[in-house]
């Protein structure tokens, strides 16, 4: 069974899974794909990382973590939206200036 499929499923009771055993097997899979060791909760953060390094708005991905404020969003990933800050500030630089001007 996949991993996706069963970390969503309830036990055969009905009742949540165990977080132990949603962190062990997420530990074993990293391991048997030779892949380095990190948190079942990284992968929420490397997501929404993502998500604002491919330049989506802050309020899209508000939305997708369940901050009730953007500013929560950005306070906790504020690292990614300086890098598109710079971007952004870059691509103002090239229409404002679109010429080259060098001095002899």
């Amino acid at each position: 069974m996949r991993f996706t499929t069963w970390v969503c499923m309830p036990t055969t009771l009905g009742t949540p899974l165990d977080h132990k055993r949603v962190r062990n097997e997420f530990k074993s899979i990293l391991k048997q794909a030779g892949l380095p060791a990190i948190r079942f909760h990284d992968l929420r953060h490397t997501s929404l990382n993502a998500l604002l390094d491919m330049g989506l708005p802050v309020n899209t991905v508000q939305g997708r973590a369940g901050h009730a404020k953007a500013s929560t969003t950005v306070n906790i990933y504020g690292h990614a939206t300086a890098r598109l800050q710079t971007e952004a500030a870059e691509k103002i630089e090239e229409l404002i200036t679109p010429v080259q001007i060098q001095l002899q």
